[in-house]
């Protein structure tokens, strides 16, 4: 029947699906010292679960699997993790630290999908960095020692687990926020050196520092920041909830 419109959240049952990428990193275990893990935070599912997502944590995902994935979601999660290989942005090694390439690789490969098919993508921190990269921007390998450093710090870990300062906001992050400047919770030593085309800064550290990208296609919600939303709980809610928005109202598939 020609102009019927469906959407199959989740694959037909439940809350929409949302694929999260996972941090692979050695670590203890009660078999082994330095085991493979994947790992992400439990933050991350709360707040996507808060503003009525389901989640699926993604590891590497192959080149020939990426359809076969993106077609059960229906949003798309660049979480936080190590540095990017330079040499996927052109550079030599001078500050980028613990790389995996093979991760680098799937999770560039998701993003370039998800921007084929106009899902909606929340990138966070690494996330912000891979999408820089994946659609030809670079990085600072290293800002330590530069205006740009945010080291971790706060009397109380449990809420500050990195430095808090200012943002200036523009364009979607602006609207989430109802402001055009608030403070942010950073923990990084790398940051968004040339913005790829097809993007614009809408986050701005004081010291001049890219805290915020979005894409310029208004038919794509693709968002991300360096500061880590999913940290300080429902303070940060209305950014996981615009992203579940945007994934909601994403252009239903039209069937026959």
């Amino acid at each position: 029947m020609g102009g019927v419109e469906s959407r199959a959240y989740g694959r037909g049952r439940g809350r929409p699906l949302v694929g999260v990428t996972a941090w692979r990193r050695p670590l203890d275990t009660v078999v082994a010292e330095a085991q493979p893990l994947y790992t992400l935070g439990v933050d991350y599912g709360d707040r996507l679960d808060a503003a009525g997502l389901a989640v699926v944590v993604t590891p590497v995902v192959r080149a020939a699997d990426v359809d076969g994935l993106l077609d059960r979601l229906d949003g798309l999660v660049l979480s936080g993790g190590r540095d990017i290989d330079p040499a996927l942005y052109g550079q030599r090694v001078s500050g980028a630290r613990d790389t995996d390439r093979e991760v680098d690789e799937s999770d560039t490969r998701l993003a370039r999908a998800a921007r084929a098919r106009g899902l909606p993508l929340l990138a966070i921190c690494r996330g912000l960095q891979v999408t820089a990269v994946a659609f030809g921007g670079t990085l600072h390998q290293e800002v330590a020692g530069t205006s740009q450093e945010h080291p971790a710090r706060g009397p109380d870990r449990a809420v500050a687990l990195a430095y808090r300062h200012d943002v200036l906001l523009s364009g979607r992050l602006a609207a989430i926020s109802g402001a055009d400047r608030r403070a942010v919770t950073s923990l990084h030593h790398q940051a968004v050196d040339q913005v790829p085309e097809g993007f614009t800064v809408t986050a701005l550290a004081d010291d001049g520092g890219v805290e915020g990208i979005e894409a310029v296609d208004p038919a794509w919600w693709a968002v991300g920041v360096q500061w880590h939303p999913e940290k300080v709980g429902e303070r940060e809610q209305a950014l996981f909830d615009a992203f579940a928005d945007a994934v909601r109202r994403r252009p239903k598939d039209t069937i026959g």
